[in-house]
């Protein structure tokens, strides 16, 4: 009980310091902000009455106004804006991602404990290392992205399985098979992709680039899929050798029966959950599309084919990490059925 008084209590603290960091921070702003007072909608227009919270001096901002609020939502009292040079920017939200950020940490730290402070450890190493994959393609536009993107894949597969779950007996295993894997499928897309000619997929949403827009998404690509292949691997891996473990005398056969079971019973959960996780990312701008008066066909074959892409990729590399784990774990332990 006393737990749980003190999770609430910690939770009940994270909310209040985020409200108020939300409510006070501005004035630290070096930039003005602006809180809402009124707003009024006239032909197409917001007019927004508020006080700059650094020198409580009235403001008043016009700003236009669209239905489908693409580029400018509508305001609310309450709401706090950041202007530069007298013009809106964007929406002060610093408070509230202080509470979901927070929030995140704590239910990793209450749930997972050890794991938990882990996986944060883990986190922040392969931001860190994407941050600096993106900062040296920045600075050098001439740097192979892809190849920039292997070297991350596997600096970054090694430490999320290394800090996770510490360096035990299967962690080559997991860190081979996934990559083996991951590339694998990478490298089926790619084929496939320069035989058909790109025929069908669309870069339209990436036209904001001032970059080429093929490496960028072949990049992201090859990081989408080690996300998928990975938690596949570690759950047949991580099954084999606890199966091992509380039964010595199963045969390679038996092993990989079970294997290949707990693969199947995996493998179609985790494709929907990847179809669905790209494709709800494509939602908003299919809506966009369609209250702007594109028809339905043209709309999906606009905004999805990336998405679909991404998907498929994905797919096989679930798929092909069963086999590809057990395989590993074949070869690993060297024992015959």
């Amino acid at each position: 009980m006393q737990k749980i008084i003190s999770k609430l209590i910690w939770l009940i603290i994270v909310t209040i310091v985020g409200l108020g960091i939300q409510r006070y921070s501005g004035i630290f702003y070096q930039d003005e902000v602006l809180r809402v007072d009124e707003v009024q909608l006239t032909d197409g227009y917001q007019t927004i009455s508020g006080q700059l919270v650094q020198t409580d001096q009235s403001k008043e901002l016009t700003l236009p106004y669209y239905e489908s609020e693409a580029t400018v939502p509508v305001f609310n009292r309450g709401d706090q804006l950041i202007l530069k040079n007298d013009a809106f920017h964007e929406v002060k939200r610093d408070g509230y991602l202080f509470i979901i950020i927070s929030y995140f940490v704590l239910a990793l730290l209450f749930i997972g404990k050890r794991d938990g402070v882990r996986s944060l450890i883990s986190l922040a190493i392969n931001v860190g290392l994407l941050f600096l994959l993106t900062a040296a393609y920045v600075v050098n536009s001439q740097l192979p992205l892809l190849g920039l993107t292997f070297v991350y894949c596997m600096l970054a597969t090694t430490a999320s399985l290394v800090v996770s779950d510490g360096w035990r007996s299967n962690t080559l295993q997991k860190i081979a098979a996934t990559l083996l894997t991951s590339f694998s499928a990478f490298l089926i897309c790619y084929v496939a992709m320069n035989l058909m000619q790109d025929r069908g997929v669309r870069y339209e949403e990436m036209q904001f680039l001032t970059r080429p827009y093929r490496p960028i998404f072949l990049a992201s690509l090859l990081i989408g899929t080690l996300g998928a292949v990975m938690d596949t691997v570690v759950t047949v891996l991580s099954t084999l050798e606890e199966l091992l473990d509380k039964t010595a005398n199963l045969t390679m056969k038996e092993l990989f029966l079970s294997g290949r079971a707990v693969g199947q019973d995996i493998a179609g959960s985790m494709v929907n959950v990847l179809l669905f996780a790209y494709l709800s990312g494509a939602v908003p701008m299919i809506l966009l599309y369609l209250m702007n008066g594109w028809n339905f066909l043209s709309a999906v074959n606009m905004q999805i084919s990336l998405e679909l892409l991404r998907a498929l990729c994905g797919g096989f590399g679930i798929v092909l990490s069963i086999p590809i784990s057990l395989l590993v774990f074949r070869l690993a332990r060297g024992r015959k059925a």
